[in-house]
């Protein structure tokens, strides 16, 4: 595991890292109430952006209808 204290920080680890096998990071677990101004959909999404196939899951109690559909457009898949 390789823990981030934000989404920036998620974001930097991500561009040192990089994504995929044997080395990269190859899933996403992401709170999504995230401190540090950039929460975890907002993160999601831009992670998303810039990675389409890495599977980034949300971690949360937040499962409304609406929670869902904010993940989901995000680029999130699935819940924890």
């Amino acid at each position: 595991p390789i823990p981030a204290q934000d989404g920036h920080e998620a974001l930097r680890l991500l561009a040192a890292f990089g994504t995929g096998a044997p080395h990269g990071i190859q899933l996403v677990l992401m709170d999504v109430q995230l401190p540090g101004g950039l929460d975890g959909p907002q993160a999601a999404s831009l992670i998303h952006a810039a990675h389409p196939p890495l599977p980034i899951i949300p971690m949360t109690s937040l499962i409304s209808p609406a929670d869902l559909a904010r993940y989901r457009a995000a680029g999130m898949v699935g819940t924890v």
